[in-house]
């Protein structure tokens, strides 16, 4: 895995506290930006806006946006989700 340290938290989204999914938040500990530029270049249907350091994109139904120091997920079922996101675990 390329990140070494990061804290994340599930919870229920701003919008829609009464909804069943969960958003999570990842708090890195390094500035990941340097890679935007190229994941834009070999990721199809990705929003890289550079002013913003922002990458965002669709994957398995989840919107996720990477920041500099931050990666958000949306529509999570559960906590056991975000962990298996986050992980890169299959099972």
């Amino acid at each position: 895995m390329l990140l070494k340290n990061y804290t994340y938290r599930a919870f229920p989204p701003d919008c829609s506290r009464s909804s069943s999914k969960l958003n999570a938040i990842a708090e890195l500990d390094e500035d990941i930006s340097e890679i935007f530029p190229y994941l834009n270049g070999v990721m199809k249907d990705c929003v890289y806006t550079p002013e913003a350091k922002t990458l965002s994109f669709k994957k398995d139904g989840h919107l996720i946006t990477l920041q500099p120091r931050q990666i958000a997920l949306t529509k999570l079922n559960d906590q056991d989700e975000a962990e298996k996101v986050f992980t890169g675990s299959k099972s």
